[in-house]
């Protein structure tokens, strides 16, 4: 109910920008952070299905959690997703189920593209629960402007599909933005 609550929600959104005197690049901001929070909704539901995970290793249930993990920060950052954007972000995700004893960046049958996104999957989700979730939290306060989100997601995309982008370099940059806000 509380999905279908925030679809419902979004699909008014989308009705009323069309009615909205909010600049072009305001009002599609504004449609994603709708659609996000539906799509949030869509991902908590989906805990539901937390018994199934019996069925696949512990190597792949950190993954989903991992990817979960993920989706706050894409959620936060309002990603404009399109097929090409998803191509792009879909690509360097395994192309298997993992097995126990997948450890990355070191699986011999994953690309070094899958390993990659699977060690950034991995240390995002293992920061923020170090952390007792305040990643998360310091991402989403940076988040605060249409400029910002727009930095976030070229900062997503400098962490996923960029090696040589550190881990380092995305913790500062949030700390940066965060005091911007």
């Amino acid at each position: 109910p509380d999905a279908m609550t925030k679809w419902d929600a979004y699909f008014q959104a989308l009705k009323a920008s069309t009615e909205s005197a909010l600049p072009d690049n305001e009002k599609k901001d504004s449609i994603l952070g709708a659609y996000w929070v539906a799509q949030m909704g869509s991902l908590q539901a989906s805990a539901s299905c937390n018994a199934k995970q019996s069925h696949y290793s512990s190597e792949e249930v950190l993954f989903a959690n991992s990817w979960m993990n993920s989706a706050e920060y894409v959620s936060a950052a309002h990603f404009h997703s399109s097929l090409e954007k998803s191509v792009k972000f879909l690509t360097p995700l395994p192309s298997r189920v993992l097995r126990e004893g997948d450890v990355a960046p070191n699986i011999a049958d994953l690309t070094p593209e899958e390993n990659h996104s699977l060690s950034i999957f991995s240390w995002m989700r293992s920061i923020n629960t170090f952390l007792g979730g305040t990643l998360v939290n310091m991402w989403k306060g940076a988040m605060c402007s249409v400029t910002t989100r727009e930095q976030g997601r070229q900062m997503l995309e400098q962490l996923l599909l960029n090696p040589s982008f550190a881990t380092t370099s995305f913790l500062s940059l949030i700390t940066g933005m965060t005091t911007s806000c």
